[in-house]
């Protein structure tokens, strides 16, 4: 099954992981897992929630940048990524 990304929506902060946590937890989404940075590859900081089975809310943050970006990723079909 593939997997469907969302169009990225950028934050206007970089740092705002905590604040991010703290509406994803008023919304009821579970914490799905973080991986950090690999700045070798210029991979982003990944924090994940998700919203229902297969359906996930991931905040991206590349340090380097000083971007924040969120997208949705859905294992159910490209409709639930939108």
């Amino acid at each position: 099954m593939a997997l469907h990304r969302s169009r990225r929506l950028v934050l206007k902060e970089y740092d705002c992981a905590e604040r991010f946590a703290v509406m994803a937890a008023e919304g009821g989404w579970s914490s799905a897992g973080e991986l950090p940075a690999e700045p070798a590859t210029g991979t982003p900081r990944r924090s994940s929630w998700q919203l229902c089975s297969g359906v996930f809310v991931t905040l991206f943050q590349a340090s380097e940048r000083r971007l924040a970006y969120v997208a949705v990723m859905s294992m159910l079909g490209r409709r639930l990524a939108r």
